[in-house]
């Protein structure tokens, strides 16, 4: 197999992308990731792209936008500490802005623990049906 290109993802395109395979098959390995994927992406593909572009004019590298997508950081310190392990020098000032901006996605954000609650009632009605 021959890489084409190589660019990091946000956990929502990668979800998209496995959800667009699904339609024919996955592997296991891609069904493993699939769900996985399902059960920890916080914001829909639109939004991630969304946050995306409106962090990119603070001079983040694409790994580093993509890293602040995925963990959606909510104190400047967790922010700072994506940012600084890849030396970019970001000022407290943009630190702030950034955050502010993150917070603007957090109303979009789905719930880690509201999507296992829906899971977990779709699984006890499965099972109710089961013993009917």
């Amino acid at each position: 197999m021959e890489v084409i290109e190589k660019k990091p993802l946000t956990l929502a395109e990668a979800f998209e992308l496995l959800k667009e395979r699904k339609k024919e098959s996955l592997s296991f390995e891609q069904q493993y990731a699939y769900d996985y994927l399902d059960d920890v992406t916080r914001l829909s593909e639109k939004d991630a792209e969304s946050l995306s572009e409106k962090l990119k004019p603070f001079g983040l590298t694409d790994f580093q936008i993509v890293k602040i997508v995925n963990l959606m950081p909510k104190k400047e310190d967790e922010l700072k500490m994506i940012i600084s392990s890849a030396g970019n020098g970001v000022t407290a000032e943009q630190l702030k802005e950034i955050v502010k901006i993150i917070k603007s996605f957090k109303e979009k954000e789905k719930s880690v623990e509201k999507i296992k609650k829906i899971k977990e009632e779709k699984e006890e009605k499965k099972e109710e049906v089961a013993e009917k």
